[in-house]
């Protein structure tokens, strides 16, 4: 009787500890909230053309304003359609009998020089969008952002 009752414990044990460690893993959400440059630049972009009446924008600062975020957006797209092409080949080439090892490194390589690059344009981005603002302006737009967490909490 007293080994039916241990038996019983011990399989309601190992199934809770499976069900524990399989769940430690999973994060269904975490991969959307990883840091990202251009999402960075394109929110402080329409946070910034948003209050453009307080931040007294020119229209020259407002059209520029909008042709970064075009053309971030633009580069973004076939930056990433670059990656997914050579991510393709990269895939295909592995699938070949036999295998060309330095075809493949050749790929891999091609496709983090492109991922620099991209990230290399979105420092740039982020750049020029510091330079489109005053000083003025800048100190403005951290007030505002300053106001808006105080009325959120």
């Amino acid at each position: 009787m007293k080994s039916k009752y241990a038996v019983t414990l011990a399989c309601m044990l190992m199934t809770c500890l499976v069900l524990t460690t399989s769940y430690a893993g999973n994060h269904p959400g975490k991969k959307d909230k990883l840091y990202n440059m251009s999402d960075k630049v394109s929110k402080k972009v329409l946070k910034i053309l948003n209050n453009r009446g307080k931040l007294n924008l020119s229209d020259a600062q407002i059209a520029e304003l909008k042709d970064l975020k075009a053309s971030m957006k633009k580069q973004g797209v076939e930056d990433q359609a670059n990656i997914d092409s050579v991510t393709a080949d990269i895939k295909a080439k592995m699938l070949e009998e036999p295998m060309d090892a330095v075809a493949v490194n050749a790929l891999i390589d091609k496709k983090y020089d492109l991922e620099k690059n991209r990230t290399k344009s979105e420092i740039k981005s982020y750049l020029a969008l510091k330079n489109i603002l005053t000083d003025e302006q800048e100190i403005k737009l951290k007030d505002l952002y300053k106001k808006y967490k105080k009325r959120k909490k």
